[in-house]
């Protein structure tokens, strides 16, 4: 009788699994995200002269909003694994909607506290980090569908 998987025994194996490492690469794409964000409105005006103090303050932007990015979107895709894994739209489609909320969250937090209006021209410098956070989430959600339970 062959010895059954870590899945079979306890189903929660796999939710943690897939909970650690969306929660950890949610964790590095914000991270870039923030960076490539900070960096974008600053490289065309003052050159590269602060670089370093605009990597941390990007640094530290990312890590502030992945500690409630990450664990939010490592609970979905644990709480969501099993339709994921079924098919590929079920994995795409939900992280695209997830990135959706996180980027109007963004936006509305930009006009509250930043007071940076809604205008195309103004949300210009933030689009790539947005991106990075599309394909990062993109690139997660295909990494769950096509991944298996631990043995």
């Amino acid at each position: 009788m062959p010895i059954p998987s870590a899945a079979e025994m306890n189903p929660s194996d796999g939710a943690v699994a897939i909970f650690g490492k969306v929660a950890l690469w949610s964790l590095l794409t914000v991270v870039l995200a923030a960076i490539v964000t900070v960096f974008m409105p600053f490289t065309t005006i003052e050159g590269w002269g602060d670089a370093g103090g605009l990597l941390v303050v990007g640094v530290l932007v990312g890590l502030a909003i992945a500690l409630v990015v990450s664990p939010v979107s490592g609970f979905l895709a644990a709480a969501l694994r099993h339709r994921a894994r079924r098919s590929l739209p079920w994995a795409l489609g939900p992280a695209a909607v997830i990135w959706a909320v996180w980027s109007v969250v963004l936006v509305v937090w930009l006009n509250v506290d930043l007071n940076i209006p809604y205008t195309w021209k103004a949300m210009a410098d933030y689009l790539p980090g947005m991106l990075i956070g599309l394909a990062g989430s993109l690139l997660i959600a295909r990494r769950v569908h096509r991944s298996s339970d631990p043995r």
